[in-house]
């Protein structure tokens, strides 16, 4: 794993003392642009909220390119599935799986 990786793992570590995501167990989550910094902050979290037995129903990972390789190892602990495609595609939307919180972390 790389050096940014292990420091944003450290990092979700602490945003989980500081955050109550327990309000995520059980709930099916979509994240977009996870493989972007903020996206990557928010899925490192939610897997830390996962180790403490917050563990969602459903991880949606949705980025434009394939995730990192590193990811592989931060979502040991959730039930993930990773969708790749633009969501600025107007059709690619309608493909997308309903979540119960949708997380848009996508842009430029």
């Amino acid at each position: 794993m790389s050096f940014l990786a292990d420091f944003i793992l450290q990092d979700a570590e602490k945003i989980n003392i500081k955050v109550d995501l327990s309000q995520i167990a059980g709930k099916s989550i979509m994240v977009t642009g996870a493989s972007g910094l903020i996206g990557h902050y928010l899925v490192a979290a939610i897997n830390a909220a996962s180790l403490a037995g917050h563990a969602p129903a459903k991880l949606y990972i949705v980025a434009r390119h394939a995730v990192p390789d590193y990811f592989s190892d931060l979502l040991q602990h959730c039930n993930v599935e990773i969708i790749t495609g633009d969501i600025a595609e107007p059709t690619f939307g309608g493909t997308l799986p309903k979540a119960d919180y949708i997380i848009h972390a996508a842009g430029y």
